[in-house]
């Protein structure tokens, strides 16, 4: 009797602790087992409730039975020294995607903010759907859909507004170009967003200056109102984001891949 709650205890335990993953000997986030699509690496911020986990797994299982891809969302604490792109087709090539061959797959790979280490994202694109998913609706998608929820600290509405629109791009319910069009004037106003609060603060400061008997317009010199304007706009975590092509690729994931830190 006493064997039988010792092991209805430590059941629990035991069912955690197989779920756990870590990272290999080569620094690389180790293959889950059982197998599933999101993956939170051993030391990782809790970015994601239980519940909000759940209802990603069940929207990239939907996902998959709807188009045939499989995307993997991986969460690390940190790249270990590899650059972005190194670390998302290093799982690309240890983990293996698709039925037919290791290049039908997509990598989402979020680095969260972890003390001083600021915040990286990474999407690895296999090569059999560069016709779908081509670099510039990558970079699109980190920068329109994945990093204005990221800087709110709003994790699942970026990675579901991916999901839904590679579901749409892969299901042909609008093309890279419609997409693309229709996204375009958030993708300029985000990339005028500095420039906007950088003369927004020169003119606030401009303003206050000027409203003081004892200082003049010029006490503030136009370098530093460039300096807190490019750093309000950008925020302490870095440029809104930037793009690769990583067209090499590893072990055979030879798709492109769009990556931003913020």
């Amino acid at each position: 009797m006493k064997k039988l709650i010792l092991i209805i205890l430590l059941t629990p335990s035991l069912l955690f602790g197989a779920n756990t993953q870590t990272f290999d000997k080569e620094g690389i986030p180790q293959r889950p087992s059982p197998e599933r699509f999101v993956n939170i690496i051993e030391g990782s911020p809790q970015v994601f409730t239980s519940e909000q986990k759940n209802q990603l797994e069940s929207a990239l299982v939907d996902f998959s039975k709807n188009t045939g891809i499989q995307i993997m969302l991986v969460v690390v604490p940190n790249l270990n020294g590899y650059e972005k792109a190194q670390m998302a087709e290093g799982i690309c090539q240890k983990w293996g995607f698709g039925e037919k061959t290791k290049d039908q797959g997509i990598v989402f790979l979020l680095k969260p903010e972890t003390g001083n280490s600021k915040e990286h994202v990474f999407i690895a694109i296999g090569g059999e759907f560069e016709g779908i998913i081509t670099d510039e609706i990558g970079e699109r998608i980190v920068e329109v859909e994945m990093i204005p929820s990221f800087l709110e600290k709003d994790y699942l509405s970026g990675i579901s507004k991916s999901i839904e629109t590679l579901n749409s791009l892969a299901l042909k319910e609008f093309t890279a170009k419609e997409y693309l069009s229709k996204t375009e004037s958030v993708s300029r106003f985000l990339t005028l967003l500095p420039i906007l609060v950088l003369v927004l603060v020169f003119l606030v400061l401009r303003t206050r200056s000027g409203s003081r008997r004892n200082y003049s317009s010029s006490t503030i010199p136009i370098w530093k109102a460039m300096f807190l304007g490019g750093s309000l706009g950008s925020g302490s975590h870095g440029s809104w984001s930037e793009f690769c092509s990583s067209s090499a690729g590893i072990g055979g994931f030879g798709g492109g891949g769009a990556k931003g830190s913020w």
